[in-house]
């Protein structure tokens, strides 16, 4: 029989282990460290800095994982890094390596007094993971434009879990969310708290697009036809478990004539099931007549086949705009050389999105859009770059930005061969644009090289395009970075 006692004891026990579990937990999401030799002991770290996440991926803050692989010297620098592998590689690699670089360990003990292959991931998000967070607040005096934008914050955590210190370090565009995103922030609450002098980030995005699976085009009312009305609703409605509209409402509008036709529209949207929302947002626009304008582009990738053999050529497609401004049918109308940048050409092309054309309020179709999309090398550096331009003779050609183009790096390589398979580390410098100068193979394991296959490695690596290292948003070459490739060779 268990006495009060005991059942306490049991009690304390298992609270200990489950806080034991959810501290694993989290530090597990935030970062891991390990040994290859599992039968040493990793120092305790002394220093850890947090890895910048680079500006330029602010825009579409991708999340990504970014593997070092180190040795710990006798006094508790670290020793050899380098990327062992990645998940977007050459986005976050030389910020990993920067961090790593600047990590101290308490001196290893008599035994060990070089520790190797130690192993730590990084992981790179501005998704700060708060334990209470925040939905941000669409301002309402930027509901008359209705752009929509990011902010990103910068801030520390107190030891209660407390934001402090927030402040803006990016906004686009400037001047509309800040104090929106500023108020939220210090609204969120942590598990943990971080160094004085050391600080986090989290994005706040702010949309009036709610992005539904399947959208309904407002009808335009008739009383704004006769009036020659034009403007915009914001309409505010949850999201069930099934993907359907619930208590839609105009929280903001040119005119109140066009707010029930908004709302109808947004109550016929549907969206994936299993993602309850609440508090979404979505701007109906009213035009009389308007042509359609380009909204965004997605960069086409240069294939690697062509880029390392230093093929260029263009690729002429024929597409529709739908009443909602994304392309439908795109198609292949001509190539040169054929089949090489068609489906490169004709993938971002579907992702293109448009402004719809308005006749008479009505979204209508525009049909038989062509589009030339050019794939060139630069000279020099061996950049390319891609041009697209919409051709048609009723108006001016619009030109689109100017595409850059170049091979990621990678962490397996095929080669051609029958020998056996292996690794090696290379070893090059970054300058400030993020190309790679000066490789060098480093060290072999497994395997053995012939001229041929060294050349092969050699002319690979030097196509790499890295995320510029950035020190104060002024992009710098890094020196003596190493980056680990594993060959498989295939006899055909």
């Amino acid at each position: 029989m268990e006495t009060d006692q005991s059942k306490r004891i049991t009690i304390t026990s298992v609270l200990f282990t489950l806080t034991i579990a959810l501290i694993s937990s989290f530090f597990a999401l935030v970062e891991t460290i390990a040994l290859a030799d599992e039968l040493d002991i990793v120092p305790l770290q002394i220093e850890a800095p947090i890895p910048v996440y680079p500006k330029e991926a602010w825009e579409k803050s991708p999340e990504g994982i970014v593997i070092v692989k180190f040795d710990i010297t006798e006094k508790g620098f670290v020793e050899n890094p380098y990327i062992y592998d990645s998940t977007l590689p050459g986005k976050f690699d030389l910020y990993a390596l920067q961090a790593i670089k600047d990590h101290r360990f308490e001196p290893p003990n008599e035994t060990h007094n070089h520790t190797k292959g130690v192993t730590k991931n990084f992981f790179f998000t501005l998704d700060s993971k708060p334990k209470v967070s925040v939905r941000v607040k669409y301002p309402k005096t930027a509901m008359e434009q209705g752009p929509d934008g990011y902010v990103v914050v910068r801030f520390g955590v107190s030891a209660w879990g407390d934001v402090r210190d927030q402040e803006v370090v990016g906004a686009a565009p400037a001047g509309f969310f800040e104090a929106a995103a500023l108020d939220a922030a210090s609204k969120m609450k942590f598990t943990r708290h971080v160094k004085p002098d050391q600080k986090i980030m989290h994005k706040f995005t702010f949309s009036l697009n709610s992005k539904p699976s399947t959208a309904v085009v407002a009808k335009y009312p008739a009383a704004a036809k006769e009036q020659q009305l034009q403007g915009h609703v914001v309409v505010e409605f949850d999201i069930n478990e099934d993907g359907e509209v619930e208590n839609p409402k105009a929280i903001y509008s040119d005119a109140s004539v066009f707010e029930t036709a908004a709302i109808a529209a947004v109550s016929d949207f549907r969206f994936e099931p299993n993602t309850p929302k609440t508090g979404v947002l979505h701007k109906v626009v009213f035009n009389l007549n308007q042509d359609y304008e380009p909204l965004s582009k997605v960069e086409p990738e240069y294939p690697r086949v062509a880029l390392i053999n230093s093929i260029e050529g263009y690729v002429i497609a024929n597409f529709d705009i739908d009443e909602t401004g994304s392309v439908s049918n795109p198609e292949l109308i001509t190539a040169k050389p054929a089949n090489v940048f068609n489906e490169s050409a004709l993938t971002a092309l579907a992702q293109f999105k448009y402004m719809p054309k308005y006749v008479d309020g009505q979204p209508t179709p525009v049909k038989d859009l062509k589009i030339k999309i050019n794939y060139e090398l630069a000279d020099g550096d061996r950049k390319s770059s891609g041009r697209a331009l919409d051709e048609q003779a009723s108006r001016t050609k619009a030109r689109y930005p100017t595409y850059r183009h170049s091979l990621k790096p990678t962490h397996k390589l095929y080669i051609a061969g029958n020998q056996e398979d292996g690794s090696v580390i290379v070893e090059f410098d970054v300058n400030d644009r993020g190309f790679v100068e000066q490789p060098n193979i480093l060290e072999v394991q497994d395997t053995r090289l012939t001229q041929e296959v060294t050349q092969r490695i050699l002319d690979e690596v030097g196509l790499y395009r890295y995320t510029p290292f950035a020190i104060n948003d002024v992009p710098v070459g890094v020196y003596g970075v190493r980056h680990r490739i594993e060959l498989q060779f295939r006899e055909n």
